[in-house]
């Protein structure tokens, strides 16, 4: 009797582990999303794929109903997607989760594979050609990695000019068919044309010292080390590089982010 009982116990601890349902939602198709680092590599995936919705299973710090997916875009997330929904189902382990990509999601995975380019509407497939010129026009062989960012900052800066009477404007397709855009287009503008060279940045989406909300860019300047690049307030006449390349430190003088959810700058 004593060892059906220890049996059965063993049985309760082994279809109550995560291992057990781990497995279960890999076999089901649904992902299992345990971690921030989890949701970057669905999302990853979800925009290079051109994909808006799926399933998936939440556990660890997404498990809280109340907290889970709030205020993603402050969390190191606004390089994928505007906006974010989910809902959630109490007969169910799983939630729907949907996105709105950002443009600059968008176009780089057209960038990536051509086959997605059937997918973009006009004003986006102008827009990929407009950055792929630019790429072409301002990258040339030999540039460092700084140099590929100052050159391309400096073009974000010549092409876009600041649209105050729009501050909703946060699109890189604006920037490239318009010529004009608020923080977060030159921001994403930015960020695309780094990926479209295979350097990694962030769009924060943060705040200014005054407290109005604010974008820029935390960008890999070499392997392992992350500055701070603000293009909105380098566009000035003259063009500046006030806020090019900063530490942390440097940059939180009159800039507000939540650090945690972005790799932290080396002392310069």
């Amino acid at each position: 009797m004593k060892k059906i009982t220890l049996f059965l116990a063993f049985l309760c601890c082994l279809y109550s582990s995560p291992l057990v349902h781990s497995r279960e939602s890999r076999s089901s198709g649904v992902p299992v999303v345990s971690s921030y680092d989890d949701l970057r590599e669905l999302l990853e995936g979800m925009s290079m794929n051109l994909e808006t919705e799926t399933r998936i299973r939440p556990t660890g710090v997404f498990k809280s109903r109340k907290t889970s997916f709030k205020n993603l875009n402050y969390y190191g997330f606004y390089d994928f997607a505007t906006h974010y929904y989910y809902e959630w189902r109490s007969d169910s382990p799983y939630i729907k989760f949907r996105v709105t990509l950002a443009d600059n999601a968008i176009l780089y995975a057209a960038y990536r594979n051509s086959s997605l380019r059937r997918k973009l509407s006009r004003p986006q497939e102008r827009a990929l050609r407009a950055a792929e010129e630019c790429v072409e026009r301002v990258v040339k062989p030999g540039m460092s990695r700084e140099e590929i960012v100052r050159a391309l900052h400096d073009e974000v800066a010549a092409i876009c000019s600041y649209d105050r009477g729009n501050i909703c404007n946060q699109s890189c397709v604006s920037v490239f068919n318009l010529k004009k855009g608020a923080c977060g287009a030159y921001a994403r503008t930015l960020s695309l044309l780094l990926a479209m060279n295979d350097i990694r940045s962030y769009v924060i989406q943060g705040r200014e010292k005054s407290g109005g909300p604010h974008c820029w860019n935390l960008i890999e300047m070499e392997p392992g080390k992350w500055y701070h690049v603000d293009v909105t307030w380098d566009d000035t006449k003259p063009l500046t590089h006030k806020y090019f390349c900063l530490t942390d430190d440097q940059i939180k003088r009159d800039h507000r982010w939540d650090a945690t959810y972005y790799p932290a700058t080396p002392e310069r």
